[in-house]
């Protein structure tokens, strides 16, 4: 799937790497990525940081790809008990 972060409140001190690149959020500027690859979010600051995370299916994906992987993350949610993933 392909995610979207975007600033909404960004103190200093929040970092966001993927692939081994490292991002800083801007508020009022998104941020895209492919969370195939591995990556990691970390906030060294004190202040709150508030960042709206939009999951979209990655546009390369077909259709026989999406309904599996909706199926897989029903059975996740039915699994852990969470209405979202």
């Amino acid at each position: 799937v392909a995610q979207r972060d975007a600033g909404q409140v960004v103190p200093s001190g929040p970092q966001l790497m993927v692939g081994g690149t490292e991002y800083s959020w801007q508020e009022g500027k998104a941020i895209c990525f492919d969370d195939s690859y591995i990556h990691e979010a970390w906030h060294n600051g004190t202040e709150d940081r508030y960042v709206l995370l939009v999951t979209l299916w990655h546009p390369d994906l077909g259709e026989p790809e999406v309904v599996d992987m909706a199926k897989h993350k029903q059975t996740l949610e039915g699994m852990l008990g969470k209405a979202e993933l």
